[in-house]
């Protein structure tokens, strides 16, 4: 499954934490913008 987190960089943080902390996951790219930031993960249960 691939998920996508995108928001505030300390939000994105938190969020990408949790989903690695549950899930084997690959980070498959990030692309920051002034004040939000957007992370791909891949998620394998």
């Amino acid at each position: 499954m691939t998920v996508t987190v995108q928001g505030a960089p300390e939000a994105v943080r938190r969020a990408s934490d949790t989903l690695t902390r549950a899930f084997t996951a690959r980070d498959d790219g990030a692309a920051s913008g002034d004040q939000e930031q957007e992370r791909q993960l891949l998620l394998v249960p």
